[in-house]
């Protein structure tokens, strides 16, 4: 059995020799690995997989066995964050909406898929003006985490100068 991690690309192609490390032949060290099951993997195979490994030596004698191979996935989403800033209204208040939050988490690299996105402020009010830190935090489908800050700035549309 073997645990093995998808790369960042959340791809990986199955190493057939050190699946088959631990196969020796009592006349030579000379050692053929094949399988006819797939060696290219993904993120839909994260979890247990078996192959059938087949063992060839230098005279032709063949033997075969399964191997079981757990993927697993070790990637955290990547995610860059810009400042954003909100104007709150004539009640004092302001929402980081759709728009807004898309502008704040500019970018997201995940190869397995996003679980779930979160802010730390979502609602700002007057006790917030000014410069607020915003934490932004990724879950993966795999439960990887990726995080940033920003500054998120909370000003007053109403107020005169």
């Amino acid at each position: 059995d073997l645990i093995l991690e998808l790369q960042s690309d959340g791809t990986i192609q199955l190493p057939l020799d050190l699946i088959g490390a631990g196969s020796f032949d009592n006349c030579t060290s000379e050692l053929f690995f094949g399988t006819d099951d797939p060696i290219f993997y993904d993120c839909d195979n994260v979890g247990m997989n078996s192959i059938v490994l087949f063992t060839e030596d230098g005279a032709g004698l063949m033997s075969s066995c399964t191997a079981n191979i757990e993927l697993i996935d070790v990637t955290a989403p990547v995610i860059n964050c810009s400042d954003f800033t909100i104007t709150l209204d004539d009640q004092g208040e302001g929402l980081l909406d759709n728009t807004g939050m898309n502008t704040v988490l500019s970018s997201i690299t995940e190869a397995c898929g996003v679980e779930s996105v979160s802010f730390s402020i979502e609602t700002v009010n007057c006790d917030n003006l000014g410069p607020n830190t915003l934490d932004i935090q990724v879950l993966d489908i795999n439960g990887n985490i990726g995080f940033c800050s920003s500054t998120l700035f909370s000003i007053l549309s109403w107020l005169t100068y």
